[in-house]
């Protein structure tokens, strides 16, 4: 597995903190409402295995994948 420059010099420790409070803030952004876009299927799913629920967007279904250029977010 890869992992960014900044990231590849931390403790396995350090990195799995790091994960577990991105997706501690990822689970309480699903449960307000928040709209989390996914590439595909298979992110949906392993993010439900770990807990996330809320609803997800894909933007690629298949092939071709979705235009970007035609998605628009609310803006607050």
């Amino acid at each position: 597995m890869r992992f960014p420059k900044r990231l590849k010099y931390l403790s396995k420790a350090e990195r799995d903190e790091k994960a577990r409070l991105i997706l501690e803030a990822l689970t309480e952004k699903a449960r307000e409402g928040a709209l989390i876009l996914v590439e595909g299927t298979r992110n949906v799913e392993a993010l439900r295995r770990l807990g996330v629920e809320g609803e997800f967007f894909r933007v690629k279904i298949g092939k071709p994948p979705v235009s970007y250029t035609h998605l628009t977010l609310p803006t607050n």
